[in-house]
């Protein structure tokens, strides 16, 4: 069980790592799309 370890703590922080990353990519394209879809003009 310690030999995995670390494997475990490197796969854990991979996973936040793709989180952080989705997530300050993902608001940002949300707004803009909830801007257009606000928007009067059609396209």
């Amino acid at each position: 069980m310690r030999n995995l370890l670390p494997l475990l703590l490197a796969g854990t922080i991979t996973s936040l790592k793709i989180f952080a990353l989705t997530l300050l990519f993902s608001i940002p394209l949300g707004a803009v799309v909830a801007r257009g879809r606000m928007s009067k003009n059609r396209v």
